[in-house]
């Protein structure tokens, strides 16, 4: 007779193969580890994640940023892309020189709390965007004095239910209804029209909250101010950390770096075991004299010796009191002190501690985590490995994404700061160019280009071009008033047939832009 099998029960099933998974879960230093499924469900607005994952995603960026070497990555990038002096308007209109003074002024402490310099806000931004995704800037006489004032991520934030309604009533617009209404609504702190269209931000001094007061918060209109960040779809309307996607792995592998680093120290300081032995070889044999059936120590022995019973007996207790005395280690040193006769001694040494490979596993991060962020390995590491050819194919690929950042910079930042404080200025956006690794074989590429016309001097020289040319210029002239002729240097005065004498050069040098 086939005998029947019993149904089990789903959520005994289902409890059975959690403790499977958390077990089998190797990576996992503490199952009560925070994870980061940081993908959800979408909300009607088709966001990825919003409220309580968009302030857990920030925490886990600012891990990896502090701690990973993904945060070297992300200060390389910025740092190739914005340069010292990068994102630098030239002005080129009519009033180029009261423009190009009126940018200079207000650019050198143009930072809302400190006072802080053009560039350093420009690398503030574009790190913030890799990190939390976006930040908010506002240039403004009255709300910000005329500086540039930044929100980060996590100040953009949503008003509550009850205090959104209210502001709604307040400014006479509809808040309440169902999804096909026409009503205002409000997405992570961005506030929409009846059609869909962004219309302000919600801003507040204060961090990682849900949802602030109408107290604590201050509308801004979109038209005064600008979002930075990247966006992945049309219908998103708050940015993505860039280096989202290797939380999870930088988290287990800092975890895999603290055993690492903690298993070198075992190894440098030699740790040692040592085991006590069973009996005092000193005292065997006056031990194995103590009379079976009477108390105390046989006559015999006593006699032989010398010695009274109870001071033989004393004797005994001195030795043995003085064992653990004798068994002391130097702690944090590779050495111990005072070791008896007869104890086992047991290192831990391991010849495999640390792990070789580990520097390959983080080679190997670094490439992963730098081709995330559009840096290959010469960048990510921080070291050359490879030969000139490879080298400068690596750094031509990374600046495909550098001059990307600069475009974004230059579009949302560098426009809307230069269109308040210079309206109506003509002007070009100077950036970092790609270095190259081996001068001399550059020029050589250069000239070439230029003899067949492929380039031209002002696409090498840059937006300053006019002001090198007239500074050229004036070189060459100072030359010839001093009795010097400026062919005897390689880089001025050479024609195809050498270097022939010219005549002196007048000409009045354009300071414009200098």
């Amino acid at each position: 007779m086939k005998k029947s099998r019993k149904t089990k029960d789903p959520q005994k099933v289902a409890k059975i193969l959690r403790l499977v998974r958390d077990q089998y879960e190797a990576l996992r230093p503490d199952r009560y580890r925070l994870q980061s499924p940081i993908r959800t469900e979408r909300s009607v607005t088709s966001q990825d994640f919003y409220a309580a994952n968009r302030l857990k995603a920030y925490a886990l960026g600012n891990e990896a940023y502090e701690n990973d070497s993904v945060g070297a990555i992300v200060d390389t990038a910025v740092r190739m892309a914005v340069g010292i002096h990068g994102g630098k308007p030239f002005f080129t209109g009519e009033n180029a020189d009261a423009e190009q003074m009126a940018w200079t002024t207000w650019a050198r402490n143009c930072g809302f709390c400190e006072g802080e310099h053009w560039n350093e806000l420009l690398s503030q931004i574009l790190r913030a965007v890799k990190i939390h995704g976006d930040c908010l800037i506002l240039i403004d006489p009255d709300l910000t004095g005329g500086k540039l004032r930044i929100w980060d991520a996590d100040q953009i934030v949503s008003l509550t239910d009850g205090d959104f309604h209210e502001w709604g009533r307040l400014h006479g617009l509809p808040t309440v209804g169902t999804e096909s209404d026409p009503i205002w609504r409000q997405v992570e702190g961005v506030v929409t029209d009846p059609w869909g269209r962004v219309a302000g931000y919600f801003v507040t001094p204060l961090r990682n909250r849900f949802a602030v007061p109408l107290k604590d918060a201050t509308y801004l209109p979109a038209g005064i101010c600008r979002r930075v960040s990247y966006h992945a779809r049309i219908s998103q309307y708050r940015g993505e950390p860039s280096i989202l996607p290797m939380m999870d792995l930088s988290n287990d592998t800092r975890q895999l770096i603290k055993a690492e680093v903690a298993a070198a120290r075992n190894h440098s300081e030699t740790s040692i075991l040592l085991e006590e032995p069973s009996a005092s070889d000193e005292v065997s044999a006056i031990l194995s004299a103590v009379s079976d059936g009477e108390a105390g120590i046989s006559p015999e022995v006593s006699e032989a010796a010398g010695i009274a019973a109870d001071d033989l007996s004393e004797q005994i207790t001195a030795i043995l009191g003085t064992q653990k005395e004798d068994l002391t280690a130097i702690q944090g040193r590779s050495a111990i002190g005072r070791i008896r006769q007869g104890t086992n001694v047991h290192t831990l040494d391991n010849a495999n501690r640390p792990s070789q490979p580990i520097q390959q596993w983080l080679d190997k991060l670094a490439d992963l985590n730098g081709q995330r962020l559009g840096v290959l390995s010469c960048l990510s590491r921080g070291r050359a490995e490879t030969s000139y050819s490879s080298g400068q194919i690596e750094l031509a690929i990374s600046w495909a994404k550098f001059e990307e950042d600069q475009k974004m910079l230059e579009r949302l930042v560098v426009d809307y700061a230069v269109g308040i404080v210079c309206p109506g200025a003509s002007y070009i956006v100077s950036w970092p160019k790609a270095f190259e690794i081996d001068p001399q074989k550059a020029e050589e590429t250069y000239n070439a280009r230029l003899k067949s016309g492929r380039v031209s001097f002002q696409e090498l020289m840059g937006p300053d071009w006019r002001s090198n040319v007239d500074a050229m210029a004036e070189f060459i002239e100072y030359c010839y008033t001093r009795g010097l002729d400026p062919s005897v240097f390689s880089w001025l005065g050479e024609t195809a047939a050498g270097n022939a004498k010219q005549e002196p050069v007048t000409t009045t040098p354009d300071t414009s832009h200098d």
